[in-house]
């Protein structure tokens, strides 16, 4: 298929402004990275969705606007795009973006310590009678142990005893 040379210029401008926009999803990756550190297999996965991603953006585009006709000034525009996002509006991007993150990190954790701290003084408060609960409980529990095995024994005298008669009863029939 034959283009003018404004259609093949309206096409390269549009694969620029293709690129500049992966450029921008690529920076959400790189916040993402940031913001949340995981391990480097995670990263590769991640680069390997953005690009699938890019790719399927570029054939969508090519097949579209161009007749599914690959050009190298589509490839070569798509490339400028992303080369000029990086090199101009990659870094207030990050910036911003960072420091927004950074800001509602800082207000959850003070909203976390807002909402924690009536949590830790009732479990402050709660730990003072259960210690003083706990030291008598420890004076208690070697009297009680051997309150609580005196029945024993005597059961155990009493059953004795109990099996002693009732053989002597058995023997006399």
């Amino acid at each position: 298929m034959i283009l003018s040379v404004a259609s093949q210029a309206s096409i390269f401008l549009m694969s620029v402004t293709l690129g500049f926009f992966a450029g921008f999803v690529y920076d959400l990756f790189r916040i993402l990275r940031k913001s949340i550190k995981h391990p480097d297999f995670l990263t590769q996965f991640e680069d390997l969705i953005f690009w699938i991603f890019v790719s399927g953006l570029i054939f969508y585009f090519v097949l579209n606007k161009n007749s599914g006709e690959i050009r190298f000034y589509i490839i070569l525009g798509s490339f400028l795009g992303m080369g000029l996002y990086f090199m101009t509006l990659s870094r207030f991007v990050l910036a911003v973006s960072m420091t927004i993150i950074n800001f509602l990190k800082e207000v959850f954790l003070t909203l976390y310590k807002i909402v924690i701290f009536p949590i830790r003084i009732i479990i402050m408060l709660l730990k003072i009678p259960i210690r003083a609960l706990r030291i008598r409980v420890k004076k208690i529990q070697k009297p009680a142990k051997k309150l609580l095995q005196k029945p024993v024994k005597y059961v155990r005298i009493k059953t004795r005893s109990l099996a002693r008669d009732m053989k002597i009863i058995l023997t006399k029939r």
